[in-house]
């Protein structure tokens, strides 16, 4: 990567310094989409900021939020779906979570009761398709739809001398791609392009975002004596809610309005 040309990128504010990744492969993306396309590579090190209270250690968190005792609201699941390695970017030093082009955070946390509660919105037999959520972590046996809006940490292998926690800061605040075809880059039809509009009935509960629906988590890693685990997980993990929110949180990044 040393003779590739460094160029600057800002996602929702954050920038970071990518590495263009050559004039042939952006000329092939080009033409396969129809317009002008620049593939770049952020390499180990170049991490975007986080910003707002997204990081377990912003000083904008939420103050006055409450932490239920562990002992009494834990409870187990399993992962559905995952994503190969628990490893993250961090900046020890600053005590900031380094990200790369992920959105807000490095992992995004749904539950598959949530999402079955969408397909009991939609008519037709229309199922909710888990992508357009873009989680990285499914997990599946929460007592009901939901349950995720209060949790404050999760445990991966509970019960082991490896066991990992990733600390769930905020709302994931949902947009307009939640009605986007995938296969044709339009809006969806039908059941298909409603999926935003059926959650704004009863899901704008983020005083933060108070206009926008709420689907999700967003979390990091947790950093356990200074280090980062870096173990491998797989789908039937167990999983321990082991920190819930007493109140729900509250979503601040700046410039995402």
């Amino acid at each position: 990567t040393d003779a590739l040309e460094t160029i600057d990128v800002s996602l929702h504010g954050s920038d970071a310094k990518a590495m263009r990744m050559g004039q042939a492969i952006n000329d092939w993306f080009s033409g396969c989409f129809g317009w002008e396309v620049i593939l770049v590579y952020l390499p180990p090190g170049n991490t975007r900021k986080v910003l707002g209270n997204l990081s377990p250690n912003s000083v904008h968190g939420n103050k006055n939020q409450k932490a239920i005792d562990a002992n009494q609201s834990s409870w187990f699941s399993t992962l559905k779906s995952y994503v190969p390695n628990m490893l993250q970017d961090h900046e020890a030093k600053e005590k900031n979570e380094g990200i790369t082009f992920a959105d807000c955070a490095p992992y995004l946390v749904v539950t598959q009761e949530s999402i079955d509660n969408v397909t009991e919105r939609l008519v037709g037999g229309t199922q909710a398709d888990v992508t357009k959520f873009r989680p990285n972590i499914v997990l599946e046996g929460a007592p009901s739809a939901y349950e995720e809006d209060f949790w404050g940490t999760i445990s991966i292998f509970p019960e082991s001398d490896h066991s990992m926690d990733i600390v769930l800061t905020q709302n994931c605040i949902r947009c307009q791609s939640l009605d986007i075809d995938y296969t044709t880059g339009a809006f969806g039809k039908g059941e298909e392009g409603t999926v935003l509009k059926k959650l704004m009935r009863d899901r704008r509960v983020d005083q933060g975002k108070k206009y926008s629906p709420v689907f999700g988590r967003y979390g990091f890693l947790a950093d356990k004596n200074g280090s980062l685990a870096t173990q491998m997980v797989k789908i039937g993990d167990e999983v321990r809610v082991s920190k819930k929110n007493e109140n729900r949180t509250r979503f601040y990044w700046p410039g995402l309005m």
